[in-house]
């Protein structure tokens, strides 16, 4: 008798959770502008950040720029790096490595390759003109919306 009793007990409490949780969840929403203006308000916010903090790397800092070259050695911003394509092969054959930085030019957008790090203590982040937008890493070989990329 006492494990039915348990049993109705835990009923009643999952049933008060969830009434407690539809009642207290109609109080706390959020219309669709209050939703945009915070969306907004820190897609704004992420933007004003600075560039990323390198003061602590122990290794060697590696610059990529949509204007770059993968000849290049990519240790300054005049020899950056081109694609995330180098970056990778970098990371595989152990040339990145723990303690090292690599940075991607603000503003620019690569594409071809997401970032496939082999170790943990690797900064990614950002350089250049911090009135630029953060730059963007697709996976994607082109940009889908871009007439003529499809394929039947």
């Amino acid at each position: 008798m006492n494990k039915y009793r348990y049993k109705i007990l835990v009923c009643v409490f999952v049933f008060l959770s969830i009434l407690f949780l539809f009642s207290a969840s109609s109080s706390l929403s959020l219309s669709t502008s209050d939703v945009d203006s915070i969306t907004l308000a820190r897609i704004n916010e992420i933007r004003k950040t600075g560039n990323t903090d390198v003061s602590g790397v122990t290794g060697t800092i590696y610059y990529v720029s949509s204007s770059g070259s993968d000849d290049n050695n990519g240790t300054t911003t005049s020899t950056p790096f081109k694609t995330v394509a180098k970056v990778n092969t970098l990371l595989s054959n152990k040339t990145i490595k723990n303690g090292d930085a690599v940075l991607f030019k603000r503003g620019d957008t690569f594409r071809g390759a997401g970032i496939i790090p082999k170790d943990n203590n690797i900064i990614f982040g950002s350089y250049g003109d911090t009135t630029k937008a953060k730059p963007k890493i697709y996976g994607s070989e082109n940009n889908a919306k871009t007439t003529g990329t499809w394929v039947k």
